[in-house]
């Protein structure tokens, strides 16, 4: 008789279960801290600039340290969050489909240079 495995090992039992862990724990509260430092942020992803609700003009990096300082999470963890809030999340107001194309394309351009930064590290 084949012994069966009480996981399931789809994708939603192991999301649940990372969420759970201390992993995803820390990493859920690191994307709480960053979705609510840019409450209210706007992008101009033209001059590469997130535009803070106190009118600060900031680079990427600018923005991932700035955060880092008001909250101690690390930049890897601010990083992913904030490309993923400004990939999924951030949607600029008034524009019409060729402008929300223009800006989508301008927002991949801006962080593909971080993408590597992203990636976990290989043990290759």
């Amino acid at each position: 008789m084949k012994k069966t495995s009480n996981r399931s090992g789809g994708f939603g039992d192991d999301f649940s279960e990372w969420v759970g862990s201390t992993e995803g724990v820390k990493s859920m509260d690191a994307l709480d801290c960053v979705f609510n430092a840019l409450d209210g942020a706007k992008v101009d992803p033209f001059k590469r600039r997130i535009i803070w609700p106190d009118g600060e003009r900031l680079s990427i990096d600018q923005s991932v340290e700035r955060i880092r300082k008001d909250s101690g999470f690390d930049n890897q963890a601010i990083l992913s969050h904030l490309i993923g809030w400004l990939q999924m999340e951030y949607t600029p107001e008034g524009f019409d489909e060729a402008q929300m194309e223009r800006f989508e394309n301008q927002i991949e351009s801006w962080v593909e240079e971080y993408e590597n930064d992203l990636l976990p590290e290989s043990d290759f």
